[in-house]
C-alpha cells in the first residue's frame, strides 16, 4: 500500500523493507536479519556458517585460477582479473562487490552519473512498484550505494531500466523464451532481478573465469542454483569460452532471449565470431547495449589495455550483427543519458 507517498513492502524472499518517504527520498532497509526475525525465520546460525563456507570456497576458487592472456579474453579484462587475484587476498570478502567498478558501478564514475535520470524515469512510470522493486540492492555484497534511495544500488537501478526500455520500445517481455543467454553477467544482478520478476527458466552466463567465480557465489548467496552443466533449471548455467560449442547445441530448437549490456562490446572478435552468426538461428530476442565507438579506445590503449591491433569498430560490428538476423524486428536508439552507447533490441 500507500502511506504519505512512499511505498511500504516487505519480502523474505528478497531481504528487504521499504520504509516510505522522508523528504521525497525512499528509505529502504536491506538487512536480511531484520526481514527474518519480522516474519519469524530465524536460524541466523546456519545462515552465517553457510555463507562462510561459500566466501572460503569462492577464495580458493579464485586464486587457482590462471591469469595467461588468451585471445579470447580482452587485455583489459587479463588485467582485471589479476586485480581480483589480489582483491581476495587483501580486502573484505563480504565487500567483494566493491572490488570492482566494472562488476557492481559507483554512482558517480568521474562526473558521468546517469543514475539519477534512470531513476527519475523509473518512479515515474506507471508501474513505479515494480521498478522499485527491482532495483533493490542486493543484501549481500555490499553493492555501490545510490543517494537518492538507500535501498537501491546503481547497478539495479540502470538493469532495471533496460528492462523497462526493451518492454517500452519493443511491446514485448524480454522473459517470454525458454533460455536466456548472457554474455558478460558482471556480478550476474541481472539473473537476480528477473527472476524477482517471474522468470522461472535457465539463464545462462557466459564470462572470462575470474568473474564467473565472482556470479557464483553472488547468486549462492542470493539463493538461486547454480552450476557449471548446460542443462534446465530454475537458476543459472555459469559457463567460459571453452563450453560455447556445448551452448550451441544446448540452445538448438529453443527460444532464446540473448543479453549483452556493455559486454560483447568488449570481447575479442575471436569470441565473438564463436558466437555469431550461429546463435542467431536460436535467438528470437535481443537486449544489447554498447559503446558505440571503436573499443578499446586510444586511451585505453595508452595506459596498457591492449593494443591497436585489439581494436574493433562497434559501429561496423553490430550493422552487420543486425544484418545476421533478419528473422526480428529491431528497435534501436541512443542509450538515454548514456550518449556514446546504442540500444540494440531485437523482437
Amino acid at each position: 500500500g500507500e502511506n504519505d507517498g512512499g511505498v511500504w513492502c516487505a519480502s523474505s524472499a528478497m531481504g528487504w523493507v521499504s520504509t516510505g518517504s522522508i523528504t521525497g527520498r525512499t528509505i529502504t532497509i536491506s538487512t536480511l536479519s531484520i526481514v527474518r526475525r519480522a516474519v519469524g525465520l530465524g536460524g541466523e546460525g546456519a545462515t552465517m556458517s553457510r555463507e562462510s563456507e561459500l566466501y572460503a570456497a569462492f577464495k580458493q576458487r579464485l586464486e587457482q585460477l590462471s591469469t595467461d592472456p588468451s585471445e579470447f579474453i580482452a587485455p583489459y579484462w587479463v588485467l582485471e582479473g589479476k586485480w581480483l587475484m589480489h582483491n581476495v587476498k587483501t580486502q573484505p570478502v563480504e565487500s567483494f562487490l566493491r572490488w570492482n567498478e566494472v562488476v557492481d558501478p559507483s554512482e558517480d564514475r568521474g562526473g558521468f552519473n546517469p543514475f539519477g535520470h534512470w531513476y527519475r524515469d523509473l518512479v515515474q512510470s506507471p508501474e513505479r512498484e515494480r521498478w522499485l522493486r527491482l532495483s533493490r540492492r542486493s543484501p549481500h555484497g555490499n553493492p555501490h550505494d545510490f543517494s537518492q534511495d538507500v535501498g537501491a544500488s546503481p547497478l539495479s537501478i540502470a538493469q532495471a531500466f533496460h528492462i523497462k526500455t526493451f518492454e517500452s520500445l519493443t511491446g514485448t517481455k524480454l522473459t517470454d523464451v525458454d533460455v536466456i543467454v548472457e554474455v558478460g553477467g558482471g556480478c550476474a544482478n541481472f539473473c537476480r532481478i528477473l527472476r524477482m520478476d517471474g522468470y522461472k527458466g535457465t539463464h545462462v552466463i557466459l564470462d572470462v573465469p575470474h568473474i564467473r567465480e565472482i556470479q557464483r557465489l553472488f547468486l549462492q548467496l542470493n539463493g538461486i542454483q547454480v552450476t557449471d552443466d548446460l542443462s534446465c533449471i530454475d537458476g543459472a548455467c555459469l559457463i567460459t569460452e571453452k563450453d560455447i560449442g556445448a551452448l550451441l547445441n544446448f540452445v538448438r530448437w529453443r527460444r532464446v532471449a540473448f543479453v549483452a549490456t556493455w559486454s560483447l562490446s568488449e570481447t575479442p572478435l575471436a569470441l565473438r565470431h564463436r558466437l555469431f552468426p550461429a546463435l542467431h538461428q536460436s535467438c528470437v530476442k535481443y537486449l544489447v547495449a554498447s559503446q558505440w565507438w571503436t573499443w578499446p579506445a586510444p586511451h585505453m590503449i595508452q595506459n596498457g589495455y591492449g593494443t591497436a591491433k585489439d581494436q574493433v569498430d562497434n559501429v561496423e560490428y553490430f550493422k552487420t550483427f543486425v544484418q545476421q538476423a533478419p528473422h526480428v524486428k529491431w528497435a534501436e536508439q541512443t542509450v538515454p543519458h548514456h550518449d556514446t552507447s546504442r540500444y540494440l533490441f531485437g523482437y
